[in-house]
């Protein structure tokens, strides 16, 4: 059992490590990578179809980049709230369990449960309970405002999405693929909702042409 362990953590620190390795050489090529994948791109397809996917792939990073950065902003405020929080409830490491709570509340459900363990845990080490509910309220009633104010309007916000839209692609993903789909879910709604504006909008400019066409005609 214990080499097995061995063999196990040896294998999550060679990944983890070659996954840092390629992740760096592939940022610091990344403008090489895209222009030979462009030019890849006009090699194998129509220029029409080449056009297009130039298009689409070039939404998906701005979405995904404004994605990570209200994600990030989001973490930022709730690590802020968190700190400040558990400093008046005179929690120990208040600030060290605020900025673990925070950047966990990335992960959905997952994040709020470890937030929630972890302050309980270090709470506990006082020997005072009330100061462990305390932290669990705070993580609840703060994890509550986030959900239905913080989140929707600083995440939504990065993808030019409706808060309310936000609240309900996150409902539909994570009842139909749980925990992973709802980390995927809002840049997701972004790009099929960006794609859905263009597609209104080119057919709203086909009727007034048509129309001016046939007033023309007449």
């Amino acid at each position: 059992f214990a080499v097995q362990s061995v063999s196990s953590f040896g294998k999550i620190i060679l990944n983890t490590s070659l996954g840092a390795v390629l992740s760096f050489y592939f940022l610091y090529e990344k403008e090489k990578l895209l222009f030979r994948l462009k030019d890849i791109n006009y090699a194998l397809f129509p220029k029409k179809i080449a056009d297009c996917m130039v298009i689409f792939f070039r939404d998906i990073k701005n979405i995904f980049s404004g994605y990570i950065s209200g994600q990030l902003t989001d973490a930022f405020i709730m690590a802020v709230l968190f700190s400040v929080c558990f400093y008046f409830g005179k929690i120990k490491y208040a600030v060290f369990i605020g900025i673990i709570s925070g950047f966990f509340n990335l992960i959905p459900y997952i994040g709020a449960v470890s937030a929630a363990v972890l302050s309980s845990l270090i709470s506990l080490t006082d020997g005072d309970i009330s100061k462990a509910i305390y932290s669990l309220l705070v993580i609840i009633i703060v994890q509550q405002i986030d959900s239905a104010v913080i989140s929707p309007k600083v995440v939504g916000k990065s993808v030019r999405l409706h808060p309310v839209l936000v609240i309900m692609s996150l409902s539909v993903f994570g009842s139909l693929g749980g925990v992973w789909a709802m980390i995927f879910a809002i840049p997701v709604t972004a790009v099929l909702k960006l794609n859905f504006d263009r597609f209104i909008n080119f057919q709203k400019k086909k009727r007034r042409l048509k129309l001016t066409y046939d007033k023309k005609q007449i």
